[in-house]
């Protein structure tokens, strides 16, 4: 990255964000939550992401149906349970870094 470069960033695939040169022609539509109809069939979010789970709070929903209980355990201890339970498929250098953290 260069100073007075422009740059777009791409945050929309979870906590991994995307650089590209320049601007993105990127159109942002704003809808009023309230004019959109309600259905009889209740919207949930599949929760992949615990650290963002207060964020998505305020969304017009009916809770979750789905949390990838992996990924709750990973973000909590930082490491993902398959790396504990199946340590001699994991590279030595990781292996290093989950002694560390145990």
């Amino acid at each position: 990255l260069k100073t007075g470069v422009r740059y777009t960033i791409d945050c929309s695939k979870g906590s991994t964000g995307l650089v590209y040169d320049g601007d993105s022609n990127i159109e942002r539509t704003s809808v009023d939550i309230d004019s959109v109809p309600k259905t009889e069939t209740e919207i949930k979010l599949i929760l992949g992401d615990p650290s963002i789970a207060l964020s998505l709070s305020g969304l017009p929903v009916a809770g979750v149906g789905l949390v990838r209980q992996e990924f709750v355990v990973a973000n909590h201890i930082g490491i993902h349970p398959n790396a504990v339970l199946d340590p001699e498929k994991v590279s030595p250098e990781a292996r290093i870094i989950i002694n560390e953290k145990s």
